[in-house]
């Protein structure tokens, strides 16, 4: 299914307007991780390179911290032993919209919990009593149960579990939004207000081929390209912790001719990040800004409407959550 011409959200500023559910933890919101962010693979977890399917945010290195219900909804599965998320809960919020798709109904997932569950309601404790069960029954198994949505039923602000480091991580909470099939990933911040944080736009330097070029402020380098060149630019979110941006676009003269908005994508894209990162990891970010590829992440690619047969002026544009944005310039030429 394709979502890439649904997408009816206004943009101001270019920051993200929010549907402002609140915040699943009761401290000042710290993003440590932007959605699509590259993950590599993993040989231990067998995973292959996917991108980031959310944000994390910091616990302040707590565990146990209370993870509070969003919006009225029910608890649809927990995962316990995950690979990846270790202990997780998915809260499904039937009436609230899906934004890409204009249906109601999202899931929400949190990720790396200490515990599921919580004394403070009935619903909560037998959805604890349920966990500590399926603990003791399975141990150190991975295990996945799904629930009728009559039997775990929550109210905005209610309980429903603690945050942890399960998954192999250290403390912080992971959490997504999806579709209610799961299917569609959904860039948390058009639901959550992620705070005004101290952020810097940073773009680095681009790569042609074998080729480095700095971009420092001032710098307007000539870059030679051949039709079958990897043409990539190295840019990040300056925060306590490096992130990833949320949109990179490429001008060459007045035309908007490349363009990565990290507004959600598919299950089935979900490891298709080779299309738009190269050579990069957890914490250095190389992106693509050329590619064949079609998908919900490149949302412009017009690079077959360019003359490179002179040289022309190009203009890097990058943008972060919060409607920072940084430039740069340089030339750009067909070699001969």
């Amino acid at each position: 299914m394709r979502f890439r011409l649904v997408l009816l959200v206004i943009i101001v500023a270019s920051a993200i307007v929010f549907a402002q559910l609140s915040f699943p933890i009761p401290r000042a919101v710290d993003v440590t991780g932007y959605f699509g962010e590259f993950r590599g693979t993993s040989r231990e977890l067998s995973y292959s390179g996917h991108f980031h399917t959310g944000i994390d945010v910091s616990t302040g290195g707590r565990i146990g911290v209370d993870l509070i219900a969003s919006e009225q909804g029910y608890v649809s599965s927990i995962m316990i032993n995950h690979p990846l998320y270790g202990t997780a809960l998915i809260l499904a919020l039937p009436e609230t919209e899906n934004i890409i798709t204009n249906e109601k109904g999202v899931e929400l997932l949190f990720a790396h919990l200490d515990s599921v569950g919580d004394f403070s309601t009935a619903a909560g404790r037998r959805l604890g009593d349920m966990y500590s069960k399926l603990r003791q029954e399975f141990g150190q198994e991975f295990v996945e149960a799904e629930f009728d949505p009559r039997e775990f039923r929550f109210s905005k602000g209610d309980i429903i579990g603690k945050t942890g480091d399960t998954g192999d991580v250290p403390p912080h909470l992971h959490i997504e939004v999806r579709d209610m099939s799961s299917e569609l990933y959904i860039n948390p911040g058009y639901y959550f207000n992620l705070g005004n944080p101290d952020s810097e736009v940073q773009i680095l330097e681009i790569r042609a081929g074998g080729r480095s070029f700095r971009l420092d402020a001032g710098a307007n380098p000539l870059v030679e390209i051949t039709e079958g060149t990897v043409l990539s630019v190295r840019t990040h979110v300056r925060l306590r912790h490096n992130v990833s941006p949320r949109r990179i676009e490429l001008f060459i003269g007045d035309l908007l001719v490349y363009q990565i908005d990290f507004s959600h994508f598919t299950e089935h894209e979900r490891y298709t990040v080779d299309n738009v990162y190269t050579n990069s990891t957890k914490t250095v970010y190389w992106f693509l800004l050329r590619t064949p590829y079609e998908s919900n992440l490149v949302t412009a690619n017009r690079w077959d409407s360019v003359d490179l047969s002179e040289i022309q002026q190009a203009r890097l544009v990058v943008r972060d959550h919060w409607g920072n944005t940084a430039e740069r310039t340089f030339r750009i030429v067909s070699q001969r």
